[in-house]
């Protein structure tokens, strides 16, 4: 399995201090707001979603389908920092007519409205696209690699390594 599942499973979904949804069965989501959530566990909770909708197998582009959590998506793989996975996610959202940077700063800004406030440009497609299709064929390689998955699993093990403290951090209430 991978970082981002495991981690996610022991300091959210398995927590028994952590509100969630569903504890009885897969996934297990928050059942808060994101804002009541530290920033780790927002991110953390984010490269989990990338590794939940996108089993290693499958190809990244799957996510585009699940526009309510690109923000998060995009958000929490840019506080991670998770390299050119990172990279190939905000360039398929780029194709697919969105803006990295404007769901990134909605994020930040406001995580429990962000992907209410998102507008997304319709894609052309009356054109081939090699570069669009290069991209994609590239991350398709990158996600299905060892290499690709090795190295998301470091980079969210890394980061759940120096910001422990705050994913382990739960209101005092």
């Amino acid at each position: 399995m991978s970082a981002a599942l495991n981690l996610y499973g022991e300091l959210i979904g398995f927590n028994p201090r952590m509100p969630v949804n569903g504890a009885d069965s897969w996934p297990i989501w928050p059942a808060c707001p994101d804002s009541h959530l530290t920033e780790a566990q927002r991110a953390l909770f984010g490269v989990f979603l990338i590794d939940e909708y996108v089993p290693r197998w499958e190809w990244l582009s799957h996510l585009l389908s699940k526009r309510p959590h690109l923000p998060l998506i995009v958000w929490a793989g840019r506080t991670v920092k998770i390299g050119k996975t990172g990279e190939f996610i905000e360039q398929l959202v780029r194709m697919s007519g969105g803006d990295p940077d404007v769901l990134a700063a909605g994020y930040a800004k406001n995580p429990d409205t962000a992907d209410t406030l998102i507008t997304w440009k319709s894609r052309r497609i009356d054109r081939i696209d090699f570069e669009s299709d290069h991209i994609q064929y590239e991350s398709i390689l990158w996600w299905l690699s060892d290499a690709g998955h090795a190295d998301f699993n470091q980079r969210v093990f890394d980061f759940a390594l120096q910001r422990l403290p705050e994913l382990i951090a739960l209101d005092e209430d």
